[in-house]
């Protein structure tokens, strides 16, 4: 039986949560504009180029030990919100952890 690198098990759930957050999308980006992002602990040392690979961003977070993930679709209101909370629901259910950070423009 094979294991799974880290690499490959994050490349899988990061797959995992952009198609998530498409399917997030319903055509109603109003409200406020917004920030919000992924909060993510521990990713393998190659995240940003698995990031790149799924179609968003990684950087590194002021907090040591997380990174932050963008949204991958580019909207700015009710919408990056609900990207954010999508790919945070697979990216939990993949065992890791992940929160939303909320932040108001």
């Amino acid at each position: 039986m094979s294991t799974q690198t880290p690499e490959e098990k994050f490349l899988i759930a990061m797959s995992e949560a952009v198609k998530a957050a498409a399917t997030a999308l319903d055509g109603n980006d109003g409200g406020s504009s917004n920030l919000d992002s992924i909060q993510l602990k521990n990713p393998p040392s190659n995240f940003k180029e698995i990031c790149k690979q799924v179609g968003t961003l990684g950087f590194d977070s002021s907090e040591e030990g997380w990174i932050e993930i963008s949204e991958p679709y580019g909207r700015q209101g009710f919408e990056r919100t609900a990207q954010c909370e999508a790919m945070v629901k697979v990216l939990k259910a993949h065992g890791y952890t992940a929160y939303v950070q909320y932040v108001m423009d």
